[in-house]
């Protein structure tokens, strides 16, 4: 996983390591099980020296609705939140902070639509949905979406994420059967009696069909894509839909495991940080080291322990939810 160029407020270049740390003191203190001890070790990290002093300013400026991380009135705002949600939501935060991405509580944003949506997951969380016509929606971490439902149509609104939609039998059998789609912010999918998958990536949507098929548009206009049948996939954008291509089988997180074919490091660590409640980095050395096996999504802090056992790295933990992969060379 590369390391991102930082700049903080005033144009100036932070510390890597001490500004992924912070976003980790960041995700630790507003945590409901933040100890004294918790408290003391941060102190002592920002003492420790004048780059993490910096880089605590800059996430706690860019972080303006969570500046108080001492106090009690943020961690209320989140209250009514499980858990794993509160954590997930803090992780984005902190991440939208040091990638540049300003987070501003007072209009609708990615992240408020997310934590006000109709159903959710946290981090490292899987669910299924039973929709009142009988589809079902199986959610795979971090995902966020809305149903609405009227007499003319069924339609989910992805607002980030991954899910497998099957859509209901008894719906299809009726004399006028609503149509299903799925809308993301590149357009929108309708599914033509299936079980697909709608992934949402950087900028593109991504789309795989198991059974029946599904079509699907653009969000600024221009053609329709042809029918899209059971065992192939497309993806979407703003403007155009892909080529469809074979061989879509279903994710490994259906079954609640992470399949790594010859994956590089980077990527693995990248797919693992979507079910850990923390921050995982590995460094620019190892990243291109590559790993196969099937690994069990319920247990990451497990997955880690293996790692040195199977590559040449080793694990240093800064905190409970930040951890770095370096050679062990």
């Amino acid at each position: 996983m590369r390391q991102q160029s930082l700049i903080d407020q005033n144009g100036q270049p932070i510390n890597v390591e001490s500004a992924y740390a912070a976003a980790s003191w960041l995700t630790l203190l507003m945590s409901d099980d933040v100890s004294e001890q918790d408290k003391y070790d941060w102190q002592q990290w920002r003492a420790q020296s004048a780059d993490n002093e910096r880089a605590w300013h800059h996430i706690e400026s860019m972080c303006a609705g969570f500046k108080k991380v001492d106090g009690t009135l943020a961690r209320q705002s989140l209250s009514s939140l499980e858990n794993p949600h509160r954590r997930s939501l803090l992780k984005l935060v902190a991440t939208l902070s040091l990638t540049g991405g300003a987070v501003h509580w007072g209009r609708q944003s990615t992240v408020w639509q997310t934590l006000t949506a109709d159903y959710r997951t946290g981090t490292g969380e899987q669910r299924q949905i039973a929709l009142s016509e009988g589809s079902l929606l199986l959610l795979d971490t971090q995902t966020a979406l809305n149903v609405y439902y009227s007499e003319q149509q069924r339609q989910v609104e992805l607002l980030s994420g991954d899910i497998i939609i099957t859509t209901s039998k008894k719906e299809q059998q009726q004399a006028s059967p609503r149509p299903f789609s799925v809308i993301t912010p590149q357009g929108r999918i309708w599914a033509l009696g299936t079980r697909f998958r709608v992934q949402l990536l950087e900028q593109k949507t991504h789309v795989a069909v198991y059974q029946g098929a599904v079509r699907m548009a653009p969000q600024n206009g221009g053609n329709m894509s042809p029918r899209i049948e059971a065992g192939q996939g497309s993806w979407l954008t703003d403007d155009q839909y892909g080529d469809i291509h074979q061989g879509e089988a279903e994710p490994a997180w259906v079954q609640g495991k992470l399949l790594a074919d010859d994956l590089s490091l980077g990527d693995f660590v990248q797919a693992l940080n979507r079910y850990y409640s923390g921050i995982i980095r590995c460094e620019d050395d190892i990243a291109s080291l590559r790993l196969s096996g099937v690994f069990l999504l319920k247990d990451v802090d497990k997955i880690l322990e293996i790692l040195p056992t199977i590559l040449p790295v080793k694990i240093k933990r800064l905190s409970r939810y930040w951890i770095t992969l370096y050679s062990s060379d």
